[in-house]
């Protein structure tokens, strides 16, 4: 059989098994995303009075859907929240019991900010 021989015969290649990324790779690219987000979201919020809203059609920040909660502020790409009984602050480890205490830390901290 030569080298067109499994197309001829109908039959199809076997297909490449997906590209798998590490743990370390997928922290360190949340963590480059955040840092793009800290800096895009302190400029906005220097003329702007209103914070966008995740999941929002209006939201200017399309990667805070990736990171943050739908339908809360942007401020929630820099907290952890994994199960929504902790939220801690991406930058300072800082840890609140609801998503209200956790979004006033990051309003009064302004670690996006620094």
């Amino acid at each position: 059989m030569g080298p067109h021989s499994l197309a001829q015969s109908g039959r199809s290649s076997p297909q490449s098994p997906p590209i798998e990324i590490s743990a370390n790779t997928q922290a360190r690219i949340a963590r480059t995303d955040r840092e793009k987000l800290a800096q895009r979201i302190n400029e906005h919020l220097e003329t702007n009075a209103e914070e966008p809203i995740v999941g929002s059609v209006d939201n200017p920040f399309p990667l805070a859907d990736q990171y943050g909660i739908k339908g809360v502020s942007v401020l929630s790409v820099f907290f952890h929240h994994l199960d929504m009984s902790a939220f801690t602050c991406h930058f300072c480890g800082d840890k609140r019991g609801t998503i209200d205490d956790a979004l006033e830390h990051q309003r009064a901290a302004r670690h996006y900010n620094e």
